[in-house]
Parts: C-alpha cells; sequence; structure tokens
C-alpha cells in the first residue's frame, strides 16, 4: 500500500501540466506541537519528564552528606508526541469541482523534538541505575490523502480538509543514559536503539485560508490536527558506549533485538515483549505556497 501511494503521488507530481489549473502543487512548513494528553506508555514509563525516588538518608553521594526526612516519588510529567517538531509538507490536489478537491500530502518531520525522561534514585541505588532516556523519530514521513471543501470569495478561499494518515516511515531512536554506583567509583552506560513500529491509520483534518497572489500562485496559512497512535514492533541495539569508550555490539551478552507483540506470553527478560502504543498525534500550524502550473478558460470558468 505504501509503495502505491508514493507511485500515485509522483505521478500527481510529474504531470501536473496536463490538469491545467484544475491541479496545483502545495509547499508549507511550520511547526506540530504534541496532543494534549499521554505522559506515559501503557507499561507506565515516562514518554517526557522526571520521577525521582527519594529515600531517607543522612548520607546521599548525589548530594553529599544532606539528610533528606522523607521516603516517596517526585514526579513531573509532560505530554509527548513523536511527530511533534519542524515540520515541511509538499503534495498536489485536484479539482473535481470549484468546492471539492481531492489532495494527497508527504508530511515530513524535518526537525523532529527530542524527548527526554529522567529517573532518578536518592540516595543512588547500589544495584539500580539512575537512567536519562532520550527519544526522538528518524526520518519520519507520514503521507495524507484526504478530500478538500472550498469557498471562495474574491482573492480569498476558505477550505477545510480531511483523510487519514498512513505513516511511511515511524521509526525512533532511543538512547538509555545509565549511572551505576560501583563502590567509591561511578559507571556510565549509554546503549542505543532503533525502534521499530507496526503500521495503523491515522486521521487527519485541517483548516486554512489561501490568499490568491494571481492567476497561478496562491500564499495559504493552515491549522492542523493529526490523530495516530503506533504500536511497538521491534528494538535493535545498534551502539554500546561505557564510560565514554564504544564497546563492540558482537561483544555484549545481553539482548541485542527485542520483539512484541500484541497477543502472546510475555517473558520478564528478553523476547518476546508485551507491545504498547506510542503517541504521535500533533496539533500544527503552517504557512506555504500553492502553485497552479497554466491557466486556461476552462479552469478560469470553473473558479468563478
Amino acid at each position: 500500500m505504501r509503495k502505491t501511494i508514493t507511485l500515485l503521488l509522483t505521478l500527481l507530481l510529474f504531470n501536473a501540466g496536463s490538469f491545467a489549473q484544475e491541479f496545483y502543487i502545495k509547499a508549507t512548513g511550520g511547526y506540530a506541537f504534541a496532543l494534549p494528553g499521554q505522559t506515559t506508555d501503557d507499561l507506565g514509563n515516562i514518554l517526557n519528564g522526571t520521577r525521582i525516588t527519594y529515600a531517607t538518608s543522612s548520607a546521599n553521594s548525589n548530594l553529599g552528606s544532606v539528610y533528606i526526612p522523607v521516603s516517596g516519588t517526585d514526579y513531573k510529567l509532560k505530554t509527548a508526541s513523536f511527530s511533534a517538531g519542524i515540520h515541511g509538507t509538499l503534495g498536489g490536489g485536484y479539482m473535481i469541482d470549484k468546492h471539492i478537491w481531492i489532495e494527497l500530502d508527504a508530511d515530513i518531520n524535518a526537525l523532529p523534538k527530542k524527548y527526554t525522561a529522567v529517573i532518578d534514585y536518592i540516595p543512588m541505588a547500589t544495584n539500580t541505575p539512575d537512567v536519562t532516556f532520550t527519544r526522538k523519530t528518524q526520518g519520519m514521513v507520514i503521507l495524507l490523502p484526504s478530500i478538500v471543501l472550498q469557498a471562495t470569495r474574491n482573492y480569498w478561499r476558505f477550505y477545510s480538509r480531511s483523510g487519514i494518515a498512513l505513516p511511511f516511515n515511524s521509526h525512533i531512536e532511543r538512547q538509555d543514559n545509565e549511572y551505576f554506583a560501583n563502590g567509591s567509583n561511578y559507571e556510565n552506560d549509554v546503549f542505543t536503539w532503533k525502534i521499530k513500529n507496526k503500521f495503523s491509520l491515522g486521521f487527519t483534518s485541517a483548516v486554512g485560508v489561501q490568499y490568491q497572489l494571481n492567476d497561478n500562485v496562491s500564499l495559504v496559512a493552515e491549522a492542523s490536527l493529526l490523530y495516530l497512535s503506533l504500536f511497538r514492533k521491534e528494538a535493535d541495539l545498534t551502539a554500546i558506549t561505557s564510560n565514554g569508550m564504544a564497546i563492540s555490539i558482537s561483544q555484549y551478552t545481553g539482548t541485542h533485538t527485542i520483539y512484541y507483540n500484541n497477543n502472546g506470553l510475555s517473558q520478564p527478560s528478553g523476547t518476546p515483549q508485551q507491545s504498547f502504543s506510542q503517541p504521535f498525534g500533533n496539533i500544527g500550524a503552517n504557512i506555504g505556497i500553492i502553485i497552479r502550473p497554466s491557466h486556461g478558460s476552462k479552469s478560469k470558468e470553473k473558479s468563478n
């Protein structure tokens, strides 16, 4: 399905001239904000924020000789979405009539937002590491086929669009930065994972306005909504460092690949593991340009 949609988008763009002004090319850019709601995954792991666990102590290796009179856990959680960040969109549309268009866009996460989750223990536990997780997508692309409804008034065009979201590439890079108390010394290990996700359909909608500069060029401003969650499929270990020194993955005796299933038996360690959904929804603000390659009497008649 992904290859078919990509081929259709390519054919639309390369055959723009044959459609006269019934066809347009669209390029926009902007920022996508995390859709409010999700702060942890289905297993309770923090996506963005901190979790500090305190134990009563008078000898604290992290804070010096400071007495901590209470014990408990301090949470500071924030929302997260792996599609947040600076975006660019390339696509095209075709006029069915002057009020209805079909559109196909490729939404590219050009500069994804990096999320940091910190899990600390005070005082530092001997057998349990303090961990800082960082996560961000790598080259994420979402295809957005949609129907556009439009109303025209002089040089202004007001529109809304609705359609489905097809994740074309949704890999996530995760780094686990672990600190251990090793006697009087500290050990710092960093594990880098590439996370692959299962394919799933999402929903997209938007409202926008166009201002027509001339017969061929219009400026566009748009507010968009993406609703999408993806289940984890696989995690592959790609790099390891220990105290700043690179370690060959072949020398690491732990798990190199973890598979995730929605059904089946989950093991305490190893693979397979229980799969869980990850948030990819966002609210976007975009500006850009629309180009209609040529102008003919037939298209002028349709737009009036």
